[in-house]
């Protein structure tokens, strides 16, 4: 490799010239799945974020500190406070959700159960299609609404992950007072799979996961899911344009949507509402 680097440049194994020297030369951690310079860039950036935020409750709390109430400071430190509370997070539970999985609930069939998405999609929830204003990848001085699958529970990489969320999730369930958490993790660890396996190779190619669509070709992209109903219930009902990321997975998803999986669709959306709660 170094030989066929050194002799001919770019015009031999062009990959290894370029990468060569990163590879032989980056460390990565053991709990790391996959390293990248944008993953280590995002790292060190997580890392100076929490190094503000503890300075601030650390300025506050140990220093005695002041903020004004309606400043920025003041804002970081009482949602690092309220996260880090940890007493009073065990006391309240499931409390703060109990409104969005009795909504869940209470869908009796798509219809409604699409209405309930539309608000946990409002709310900041993952569901399974999930939908937002973004910035156009192919024209950055335009924002488009964008669609693409939302909550996967996780991404395969082994089949240990999926037995391995299926505790995780059944443990959430039996905290929340599900009566048979074994059953509803079963059925949203199903659906969770599906989604983690479709077509997860374009992920990394623009050009084939993203998708510029006119609103009447982005409407047949659907045949269960009433996208432009959900469109509606999420303010999006003018748009003209919208940006598609990963068909293949939005296939799936679509698929997914059916009356026959409806009790299915109900668990995997309170594991998604528990799981990022």
């Amino acid at each position: 490799c170094d030989r066929i680097i050194r002799v001919t440049g770019p015009m031999g194994d062009f990959y290894n010239y370029v990468n060569g020297e990163w590879l032989e030369s980056v460390e990565v951690g053991d709990e790391a799945p996959v390293w990248s310079d944008s993953i280590s860039i995002g790292h060190q950036v997580n890392d100076e974020i929490s190094d503000i935020i503890f300075s601030l409750y650390r300025r506050h709390y140990n220093d005695g500190e002041n903020f004004a109430e309606d400043s920025v400071e003041k804002r970081i430190i009482n949602v690092y406070s309220a996260a880090a509370n940890q007493g009073y997070r065990d006391k309240i539970g499931f409390k703060p959700v109990s409104e969005q999985l009795e909504a869940i609930d209470r869908a009796e069939n798509l219809t409604e159960l699409l209405s309930v998405m539309a608000s946990l999609n409002r709310l900041g929830f993952p569901t399974l299609v999930a939908a937002t204003l973004d910035v156009n990848v192919y024209d950055t001085s335009m924002y488009l609404p964008s669609c693409t699958i939302g909550y996967t529970g996780f991404e395969q990489t082994s089949e240990s992950y999926a037995d391995e969320y299926r505790e995780y999730i059944s443990a959430l369930f039996k905290l929340a007072g599900e009566e048979n958490p074994q059953a509803f993790a079963k059925a949203a660890t199903e659906i969770c799979l599906k989604l983690s396996l479709a077509d997860r190779e374009q992920d990394t190619q623009i050009s084939n996961s993203v998708t510029v669509y006119d609103i009447k070709e982005f409407k047949k992209v659907f045949k269960n899911i009433d996208i432009q109903e959900y469109f509606k219930k999420l303010g999006f009902e003018k748009a003209k344009k919208v940006l598609v990321y990963n068909k293949a997975r939005l296939d799936v998803a679509d698929g997914i949507f059916v009356k026959e999986n409806l009790n299915g669709l109900k668990a995997y959306l309170k594991a998604a509402v528990l799981d990022y709660s």
